[in-house]
């Protein structure tokens, strides 16, 4: 990145168009699988573009389109053969290797922390199944990863009868704890009611109260990373703060260690390919195969996609450890509690202050009744 930086710096006394052709590779190269293949810099680069002045093209091209004139027909077959044909690839290690020696693709490093065993993306991320809010009946979760001079995160998961959805995402820098809390209530789309003024006993400064109407949404649990919640601004636990600011039965995020967490959230996305995806069918109109239990709604969460696709494994002598928080891992955090804590769908059975807006002609289309 920093070379493509370096470029496009050079060649800014030259115009307003300087052309520039690269040839870009998705290999992974065995010696250095934390940042070559799809745990590159260049992917995020391609996926999103490049943040310069310069526009960029891509262009890509697998070898079954490949002209003849450039690739025989006994080429084509050979390398199908040796990374697609199912009946004689010889194992999931040429497969990876096909997704950027065939298809125009990137293949997942063996360093990478969420594997293509774990996360593919053309399997967990689904076009939005709702126009804008999760079923009632569907088991909503937030969890908040809070940082006033960092990254702050909020994750809206939606657990269904059979999956569940990240189906929101907040992903702001520099957030105070008011905005933050206003935020996530707006986000949620319900409204936020003033309570009362109460002086501090400490400072004698009179503090707003407020308190959120889950009119939209209501949530079955509202947690926050344990260890920021006990964060004191003016002289206030965070977690305190965020409860004044609005937010209702807030509190704090499971404890244990990324080794004891992390395995939970792999659970959660590793794909099951006995079972059919409920969304995507091949060219004959068949469910594929293959189906984890936690989707990403398209569109909604890059951020989040974005950590999961580069974190690489941890490498040392910590035995606690099992990714590099070297790299963004905010969102991650919140995953990883919100799979800990036990999620589950407890269906029409749980949220009575919707008893009277359930219909009662027709059969809930989750539940079957």
């Amino acid at each position: 990145m920093n070379l493509l930086m370096a470029w496009e710096d050079g060649s800014s006394p030259y115009g307003d168009y300087t052309p520039a052709c690269f040839t870009l590779s998705g290999f992974m190269l065995a010696e250095r699988p934390e940042d070559t293949g799809a745990a590159g810099p260049l992917k995020p680069m391609w996926d999103k573009g490049f943040h310069g002045s310069k526009s960029v093209g891509k262009y890509n091209m697998d070898i079954e389109h490949t002209p003849d004139a450039i690739l025989s027909d006994e080429k084509k077959k050979e390398r199908y053969d040796r990374y697609v044909n199912p009946e004689k690839v010889a194992n999931e290690k040429s497969l990876r290797r096909g997704l950027a020696a065939y298809w125009p693709g990137w293949e997942p490093g063996s360093g990478l922390l969420f594997g293509p065993d774990v996360w593919r993306r053309e399997i967990h991320v689904i076009p939005p199944m709702w126009k804008d809010r999760p079923p009632k009946d569907w088991t909503k979760w937030r969890v908040i990863d809070y940082a006033d001079k960092g990254t702050t995160v909020c994750a809206w998961f939606a657990v269904g009868p059979k999956f569940a959805v990240l189906y929101r995402l907040l992903y702001r820098k520099a957030l105070l704890v008011s905005d933050a809390a206003q935020m996530i209530i707006e986000m949620s789309g319900n409204q936020r009611v003033k309570m009362a003024d109460m002086e501090d006993e400490a400072s004698g400064s009179l503090r707003t109260s407020w308190q959120e109407v889950q009119e939209a949404e209501h949530f079955s649990r509202t947690m926050i990373d344990a260890r920021a919640a006990k964060w004191r601004q003016q002289g206030e636990e965070v977690i305190h703060m965020f409860e004044r600011y609005g937010l209702v039965d807030i509190g704090p995020a499971p404890t244990q260690q990324d080794k004891d967490q992390i395995p939970n959230l792999m659970d959660w996305l590793r794909i099951d390919y006995s079972k059919e995806h409920p969304f995507f069918k091949d060219e004959n109109g068949n469910p594929i195969m293959g189906r984890p239990r936690l989707f990403i709604v398209d569109g909604v969460a890059d951020a989040a996609i974005e950590e999961i696709e580069r974190m690489p494994q941890y490498v040392g002598t910590s035995e606690t450890k099992v990714m590099n928080r070297s790299y963004p891992h905010d969102f991650i955090d919140t995953a990883k509690y919100w799979a800990t804590a036990g999620p589950e769908y407890m269906g029409d059975e749980y949220e009575d202050c919707y008893e009277e807006d359930r219909p009662t002609e027709k059969p809930n289309r989750w539940t079957g009744y």
